[in-house]
Formats: structure tokens, sequence, C-alpha cells
């Protein structure tokens, strides 16, 4: 029974240490891609940041994309998300590449690490592409044109193929000089 009680005690220090490792590195990923805001932001020094936490590389550690309106240049197609990938003792790498989407037209494949984007080309053609994100370098798996005669019928097209494929959990927050970064989940 002593056993079982020490047992236990190690499997639950573990998982706060495993959640507090989590939060020490999301923290220090925000402090980083705010570093900078100030060049970025034109309003009053206001941001509104995006967050999206996800096993990138399959390494079972959190990584993050992260966006910020103005920082990320948003417009109606989305804007520039920064990848990090979480390293061990609370330390992450920092992607000098970007991943361009807007999350509403994109999901994520967990058996295979890929995030899938639909790009629009005009009213009624498209692509939905499959990218894998591995080591910073984005590489293109699969492109799937998609045509119809109408924007609905496009739409229906995406929807068949994202429906297969996990949402991604997206969380926020607005940012103002001299205030508390608190994250809700949309």
């Amino acid at each position: 029974m002593r056993l079982l009680f020490i047992a236990m005690a190690f499997l639950i220090s573990s998982c706060n240490l495993k959640s507090n490792n989590n939060e020490i590195f999301l923290q220090n990923v925000t402090k980083d891609y705010i570093s900078d805001i100030n060049d970025f932001i034109y309003d009053n020094n206001k941001e509104s940041l995006n967050r999206i936490l996800i096993d990138l590389n399959d390494d079972g550690l959190i990584d993050v994309l992260l966006s910020g309106y103005y920082k990320g240049s948003w417009s109606n197609a989305g804007g520039s998300w920064t990848v990090y990938y979480q390293t061990e003792n609370d330390g992450f790498e920092k992607c000098k590449n970007t991943i361009f989407m807007y999350p509403d037209v994109a999901r994520y494949d967990k058996n295979n690490s890929q995030i899938i984007l639909y790009s629009r080309m005009g009213c009624c053609e498209g692509s939905v592409v499959f990218k894998k994100i591995m080591n910073c370098n984005t590489e293109i798996i699969k492109q799937i044109k998609i045509e119809g005669e109408t924007g609905d019928e496009v739409s229906l097209k995406v929807d068949s193929i994202f429906n297969k494929y996990n949402k991604f959990e997206l969380e926020y927050c607005y940012l103002e000089k001299n205030d508390s970064i608190i994250w809700t989940k949309q």
C-alpha cells in the first residue's frame, strides 16, 4: 500500500511538473513574440493576439502557432503565424519562416502532423494544400485543386475534405501596454 502511495505521489508530481513546464514555455514564447510589438502596432499600443497549441513534430511537447493582428499583417485572407517549438528545459526554437493562414479555413491532421489550408484563387476556384512543418521548414505534401460553378459548390467540396480533420483550437487575448495577458478559448 505504501509503495502504491509513493507511485501515485510521483505520478501527480510529474504531471504538475509537466504542466508548470508548459506554462513557463508559453509565457516565454509570448514574451518573445511581443518583444518587438511596438514596431508593428499603430493603434495606441493595442494588439489582438491569437495562438494555437499543437504538437507539430510528434515529440509529445506542446508547440505554438502565434499571430497578432498588426504584427501578423492580418487581412480578410488571414495572417502570418510564427511557429515556436518547445525544447527541453522550458526552452523554445523560433522558426524564421511563418505560415500564412486563416484558422477558419485550416485544419490539422494529427495522424500525419500536417496542416491543411484552403487557398482561394477566385470566386469559384482554389486549392486545398497539405503542409508539413518539420525543423522549421514547411513542405507541401499534397495539393488538391478545387473548382466549381459557384462559390457554394466550392465550399461544399472544401468542407468534404476538411470534415475528415480537426479544427484548430484557437485562443486569443487583447494586449494593451502594461496589461497582463489572459488567454481565452474561442
